[in-house]
């Protein structure tokens, strides 16, 4: 019994445990990626690039400043975390910089975040409000 209860609960861990870089599936909608490993704006414009080719993506827009990338989703498609991954990868050698991104949080929009604030993003973690 022990061992048919241990046998269950394995094959059901996927489900409950998180991917490791906390990336999820996008459904429509417009999400803000935190992405470190912009090392300049031709990262960003390479991240621009690649996620704006994914099926579903209407559009992407990468603010270098604030290490974001704001992507939306066409109502009804979903942007699956490994297609989102996959042009994370492809994006390090279209910049061919070596440089490593990763998400490190997702945001869902809902526009304007902050009235006032032209693309309603927050004020950038850890860095001085110009």
């Amino acid at each position: 019994m022990k061992a048919a209860t241990l046998a269950l609960l394995l094959a059901a861990a996927p489900a409950f445990c998180a991917p490791p870089d906390g990336l999820r599936d996008l459904t429509g909608g417009q999400y803000a990626l935190h992405v470190s490993g912009m090392l300049c704006w031709a990262c960003a414009r390479a991240l621009e690039a690649e996620l704006s080719g994914l099926k579903g993506v209407s559009a992407a827009s990468a603010d270098f400043d604030r290490g974001v990338v704001v992507v939306s989703v066409r109502p009804g498609a979903t942007v699956t975390a490994a297609r989102v991954r996959h042009a994370l990868r492809r994006a390090e050698s279209l910049a061919n910089l070596g440089a490593r991104y990763e998400v490190t949080e997702i945001d869902y929009r809902i526009v304007p975040i902050i009235p006032g604030i032209p693309d309603g993003l927050p004020p950038p973690k850890n860095k001085a409000r110009r």
